[in-house]
C-alpha cells in the first residue's frame, strides 16, 4: 500500500510539472513568420505580450516550485505521510479547475486586460499563504488560492495573446505561452538548488511573476477585439494604434470603419453551424483528446523508464524530460506561423500515437530487462514528449480564440480551459486504477487509440486558420 501511495505522490507532481497545454501556448517571435508583413506594430506589442505570458511562468514555477522542498516542508509542517504530501501538491490542480471556470465570465465582463489584472491577486495571495502557513490547513489554502490564479491565467493569457498579436505572427507568439511555462520550471528548480530546503523562501520568490503580471498589465491596453465588441470604437482603435502602429485598421477589419464616424454595417450574424462545427464544442474537444492521449502517463511513467537503463536519480530523468520538451516547445515557436496548424496538429498526435503504439507493444511483449524493450521504452518516451511540444500541447489553446467568433471566446475558452483541468484530475484519479487492472500494455494501446481518434477529428472537424486575421476568421465562418 505505501508503494501505491508513493507512485500516486510521484504521478501528481511529475503531471504538474509537463502538463504544458495551458495552454495553453504563447510564441513571441518578432522575427519569425513573417512579422515583417506586420511592420513595427509586431515589435510594438510585444510589451504587453511579456507583461501577459508572466502569468505563464507564475504557472510553470507554481507547479514545480513545491516539488523540491517538499521534503523540508513535510518535516516543517509535520506532514502526515504520502497522502498529506499529495494533497499539498494536487492541491494546485483543484484550484486551477475552479479558476478556469470563472476566466472566461470575468474576461467578459472586466475585459481581457481587467481579469488578468483580477488573476495576479490569487497569484499573489497563494504563494504568500503558502509561505506563512504553519499547518497543512493553511498549506492547502495557500496551494487552492495559487491554484486559482493558475486556472485563470491558463484561461486568459491565450485569450490576450491572441487578440493583441499581428496576423502573420500570431501562432509563434501564441506559442510563447508554453516557452513561458517551461521557463516557469526552470527558475523553480534553480530556486530549489539555490535554496535548498528554504521552503518559505521559495513560496515568496513564486509571488514575484505575479507581482510581474500585475504592474505590466497596469500599462498594457486592453484588448481592441473586447472593446470593438462593446461598442467602445475610439479606445478599440487608440488600443489598435499602440499595438500595431500602421497596421491597426487592417488587423480590425473592414468593419471598423466606424472609427471615423461612418455608418459602416455591423458583421452580421452567422446561423451556428453543426454540433462538431461550433467554435465551443472543438475547444473543449481539443482539450479533452489532449488530455486522454496520455501527456501525463507518459510523464509519470518516464522516471521507471529511465531507471531501468541505469539512471536511477528521477531529477536527472525529469531534467531530460523537461529538456526534450522545451525544446519542442521553442521549435514550435519558429514553426507556428510556417506551417498549416491543422498539418501540425494532425502530425503531432499521429507520432504520438505511433510512439504509445510501440510502447504498448514492448510493454505487453518484451521483458521489462530486455535491451530491446528498454530502448523502445526510452525512445517511445522522447519522441511522444517532443511531437507533443510540436503540436498537441500548444495548438489547441491557439486555436480556440481562432475557431470561436468574437462573442463566444470567453465562453469558448472557459469551457476549454474547465475541460483541461477536469480533465486532467480525471485522468489523474483514474490512471494508477486502470494499470492496476488492465496492466501498461492495454493503456498505452488505449492511449494510442485516442492520439489515431484525435488526427481523425482534426481531419473531419477542424479548419485552417494560419494567415487569417480573427475578423476575417469571423466573417469566414
Amino acid at each position: 500500500m505505501a508503494q501505491w501511495k508513493q507512485r500516486l505522490l510521484l504521478w501528481w507532481r511529475s503531471q504538474k510539472q509537463l502538463d504544458m497545454h495551458v495552454g495553453a501556448g504563447a510564441g513571441v517571435d518578432a522575427g519569425a513568420g513573417g512579422a515583417e508583413g506586420a511592420g513595427g506594430g509586431a515589435r510594438v506589442g510585444l510589451g504587453p505580450l511579456l507583461a501577459a505570458c508572466s502569468g505563464s511562468v507564475a504557472f510553470g514555477f507554481h507547479v514545480a516550485a513545491v516539488n523540491g522542498c517538499l521534503g523540508a516542508m513535510a518535516g516543517a509542517l509535520g506532514l502526515a505521510g504520502a497522502a498529506q504530501q499529495g494533497l499539498v501538491v494536487s492541491a494546485v490542480l483543484l484550484g486551477a479547475m475552479g479558476g478556469s471556470f470563472v476566466g472566461g465570465p470575468l474576461a467578459s465582463v472586466h475585459g481581457r486586460r481587467g481579469a488578468l489584472l483580477l488573476a495576479a491577486l490569487p497569484l499573489l495571495a497563494g504563494p504568500l499563504l503558502s509561505a506563512s502557513a504553519s499547518s497543512f490547513g493553511a498549506m492547502i489554502l495557500g496551494r487552492l488560492v495559487a491554484g486559482a490564479g493558475i486556472g485563470l491565467a491558463s484561461t486568459l493569457v491565450p485569450l490576450y495573446v491572441s487578440e493583441i498579436s499581428p496576423t502573420a505572427c500570431r501562432g509563434s507568439r501564441g506559442s510563447v505561452v508554453q516557452v513561458c511555462i517551461c521557463g516557469g520550471i526552470v527558475l523553480a528548480l534553480l530556486a530549489n538548488l539555490a535554496l535548498p530546503g528554504s521552503w518559505r523562501a521559495i513560496f515568496l520568490l513564486s509571488a514575484l511573476p505575479g507581482a510581474t503580471l500585475a504592474a505590466g498589465m497596469a500599462s498594457c491596453p486592453e484588448s481592441p477585439q473586447w472593446l470593438l465588441g462593446r461598442g467602445r470604437e475610439a479606445e478599440a482603435f487608440a488600443a489598435a494604434e499602440r499595438l500595431w502602429g500602421a497596421e491597426a485598421r487592417a488587423e480590425l477589419g473592414p468593419h471598423s470603419g466606424s472609427f471615423d464616424g461612418d455608418d459602416a454595417a455591423a458583421p452580421p450574424e452567422r446561423p451556428r453551424a453543426g454540433l462538431l462545427r461550433d467554435g465551443v464544442v472543438l475547444g473543449g474537444a481539443l482539450f479533452l483528446l489532449q488530455q486522454l492521449s496520455g501527456i501525463n502517463a507518459i510523464v509519470y511513467f518516464s522516471s521507471d523508464i529511465f531507471r531501468a537503463v541505469g539512471v536511477p536519480s528521477e531529477a536527472l530523468a525529469s531534467t531530460v524530460v523537461g529538456v526534450v520538451n522545451l525544446g519542442g516547445a521553442l521549435l514550435a515557436v519558429t514553426f507556428m506561423d510556417r506551417f498549416d496548424r491543422r498539418g501540425m496538429l494532425m502530425r503531432s498526435w499521429a507520432a504520438m500515437g505511433a510512439a504509445m503504439a510501440a510502447m504498448a507493444w514492448s510493454a505487453s511483449t518484451l521483458p521489462a530487462t530486455s535491451p530491446l524493450g528498454q530502448a523502445v521504452a526510452v525512445c517511445g518516451t522522447l519522441v511522444y514528449i517532443l511531437a507533443f511540444a510540436l503540436g498537441a500541447g500548444p495548438m489547441p489553446a491557439l486555436m480556440v480564440p481562432e475557431l470561436n467568433r468574437a462573442a463566444d471566446r470567453d465562453r469558448a475558452m472557459t469551457v476549454a480551459m474547465g475541460t483541461h483541468w477536469a480533465s486532467n484530475v480525471l485522468v489523474g484519479q483514474g490512471f494508477l486504477a486502470a494499470v492496476a487492472c488492465a496492466g501498461v500494455g492495454p493503456v498505452y494501446a488505449g492511449f494510442a487509440a485516442v492520439c489515431f481518434l484525435a488526427v481523425a477529428f482534426v481531419l473531419c472537424c477542424v479548419r485552417e486558420t494560419r494567415g487569417l486575421s480573427l475578423q476575417e476568421l469571423e466573417d469566414a465562418g
